[in-house]
């Protein structure tokens, strides 16, 4: 059974409770007064003496208590990692599954059981026998885990003694599975036959080779041509376990709530933090669509020139609430998807966990933290090639971003059911983008599922009375607020907002011929509501989003038909928006004077 499938550190622990089981009955039987075992002058009864513990003429009722919560440490800690083993295929942890009170109402209660059955031995000796009996055992479990802690302590002085010598010290000259993602060719990824498909490389549990599945493969890493190897989850995954393995009872950490906190206040709080803390400086409009966008959809995008703070804003943003952020520095040689999610090396029988999937797997434990991802400088290499499964999965409802990572033949890590990842709500993907030669454009299937930020004009700095400080927030407290604002129905579109954008984008189309479909009018629908409870406008976020969603996609054409639309169109937009749209009526005058 899988539940019976213990991972290579639960069997350890085992093995240590059962050599503990053992070494507290010898001991005990060290220091017994009666010495019917070992003499009197036996090491353990010296350093009993040397404690001043009292010398203890032990009965059989003593022993018994002893082997009786023995027992209770044994085969309590083997039903507490079935129990873990069971949640885990389910992939819950113990808070998740609100089994922890539960786990810890039985553990203490069989204990009672266990020591309330040791304890019935001592009847027959009366009280002062049934009180003798229970120190003789303490005494015995306090010199059995005094001398598991020394033998620990030698081993670990033995292990790093080993560390040292260079022989054992030195590190191997890197092979195909150890050179890092940036310094590899295409050549040395084909050599390594990288592919996703881990069971290819196992054959079934039903071929009668020892150890259950086998590699199929020949040429093991460092077994020898033809060996035969067992699927071992922590060999294959062992970043991915070690998660699953820190996060045993699930998320431990419970982020401070604040009372009466609105989006503007939050927004406030964030440029004065921003300004005073970090001396980067942000216009407020900017920072209300930057938290906007954090808060409705999973992928902003920061575009401008080489040093406008386009790196600094989500860095410092994720400190601001008391996250990290996590930066994935993209590279020119970036093709496809294995780039940041990893491969699996059928060469080394295990797959290459990168930094980037390791976040995303940790993400679905930390479910109360925003998870801040950054594509610095993500379009280097073209978007849609290395991160073309999340665009494609990024407007599906929540529970359905899946991302298929790899096929496993079983037992996968917890939260890699079938070879599949959550995306989890909580998870935001920020790109910053550079608008120089070096660069490529980024397409319009990138721009129609993301939210877009100019960061082109150099920002005056600011003064403020106070210094804000950090607010460490959670996940659910923000998305708590963005639903709030969702919900108040001033800040809701009406059907005379949805006219007035549908007739811009139709104007759009008829003037410089830039269609847009209705994932527009859905995105303002969302996003519009948080911008207009910070900032108390509307058309503020309308001009963003036609400027940056819109209009760009014809920024760069040459031909009188074009200047002409874009003349039709700033006359449209001055008529029906006025001074609001700022943005998008210097958007269009810059087209038309590179035109002119």
């Amino acid at each position: 059974m899988k539940i019976l499938q213990f991972s290579s550190k639960q069997k350890a622990s085992v093995a240590i409770a059962i050599f503990f089981a053992l070494l507290s009955i010898f001991l005990s039987a060290c220091i017994d007064g009666n010495y019917v075992v070992f003499p009197d002058d036996n090491v353990f009864a010296k350093i009993r003496e040397l404690f001043k513990f009292p010398e203890i003429f032990a009965d059989i009722s003593g022993y018994i208590l002893l082997i009786f919560i023995d027992l209770y440490l044994v085969f309590g800690l083997i039903a507490f990692f079935i129990t873990l083993n069971k949640i885990h295929s389910d992939g819950k942890t113990l808070l998740s599954s609100k089994l922890l009170p539960y786990v810890l109402l039985i553990g203490v209660g069989s204990f009672v059981v266990f020591f309330g059955l040791g304890s019935l031995f001592s009847i027959p000796y009366g009280w002062v026998g049934y009180l003798r009996s229970i120190t003789f055992t303490f005494e015995a479990l306090f010199f059995g885990l005094l001398i598991l802690l020394v033998c620990t302590a030698i081993f670990f002085a033995v292990y790093l003694t080993v560390l040292a010598i260079p022989r054992f010290s030195r590190k191997p000259i890197p092979g195909n599975d150890q050179q890092s993602d940036h310094g590899k060719s295409d050549v040395d990824k084909e050599e390594e036959t990288i592919d996703d498909d881990v069971t290819k490389t196992f054959v079934n549990k039903s071929d009668n080779i020892a150890g259950g599945v086998a590699i199929a493969s020949a040429g093991v890493a460092g077994n020898g041509v033809g060996a035969a190897l067992a699927y071992d989850k922590e060999r294959v995954f062992p970043n991915l376990t070690a998660i699953d393995e820190k996060y045993i009872v699930g998320e431990q950490s419970f982020p401070l709530l604040y009372k009466d906190l609105t989006l503007k206040k939050f927004t406030e709080n964030l440029q004065n933090y921003l300004a005073t803390t970090c001396s980067l400086y942000y216009s407020f409009d900017d920072l209300a669509l930057f938290v906007s966008a954090i808060l409705t959809t999973p992928l902003t995008i920061l575009e401008g020139v080489s040093g406008t703070g386009k790196s600094s804003l989500p860095r410092f943003f994720a400190r601001f609430i008391g996250e990290t952020s996590y930066f994935e520095a993209i590279q020119m040689t970036y093709k496809d998807r294995d780039d940041i999610l990893g491969y699996y090396n059928d060469f080394s029988a295990s797959y290459h966990e990168t930094e980037f999937l390791k976040r995303l797997y940790e993400a679905t434990y930390r479910l109360n933290h925003l998870n801040i991802m950054v594509l610095d400088e993500m379009n280097i290499s073209r978007v849609e090639y290395y991160f073309a499964d999340f665009l494609s999965v990024m407007e599906y409802p929540e529970s359905e971003r899946i991302i298929h990572v790899a096929n496993i033949p079983h037992d996968p890590p917890t939260h890699l059911a079938d070879g599949d990842l959550l995306l989890t709500p909580n998870t935001r993907f920020v790109g910053t983008a550079n608008t120089d030669d070096s660069t490529f454009a980024i397409t319009d299937k990138v721009i129609d599922r993301a939210i877009v930020i100019d960061f082109d004009e150099f920002r005056e700095p600011l003064a403020f009375k106070e210094k804000a400080p950090a607010m460490a927030i959670s996940y659910k407290d923000l998305n708590d607020l963005a639903k709030s604002a969702k919900n108040y129905a001033e800040n809701t579109l009406t059907q005379s907002d949805v006219d007035k954008l549908t007739g811009l984008l139709r104007y759009a189309d008829s003037s410089i011929g830039v269609k847009t479909g209705n994932r527009f009018i859905h995105q303002a629908e969302e996003l519009v509501p948080i911008f207009y409870s910070i900032t108390g406008s509307k058309e503020k976020a309308f001009d963003y989003l036609f400027a940056f969603k819109v209009l760009r996609k014809a920024k760069g054409r040459v031909d009188l038909a074009y200047r002409t639309g874009l003349k039709r169109l700033l006359a449209y937009v001055d008529k029906e928006f006025g001074a609001a749209f700022s943005n998008t009526k210097k958007m269009i005058e810059e087209e038309v004077g590179r035109n002119g």
